[in-house]
């Protein structure tokens, strides 16, 4: 669950930033697809 862990806080950190979930949908879709590339 530590991969990217970087990456998760940035999504978290937007995600509180702009209160828009649709934000995080977007930010959980990158990171599942740079981890399947991966």
């Amino acid at each position: 669950m530590f991969w990217g862990s970087t990456m998760v806080q940035f999504v978290v950190w937007n995600t509180l930033m702009l209160q828009d979930k649709s934000s995080l949908v977007a930010g959980i879709k990158l990171l599942n697809a740079g981890i399947q590339e991966e």
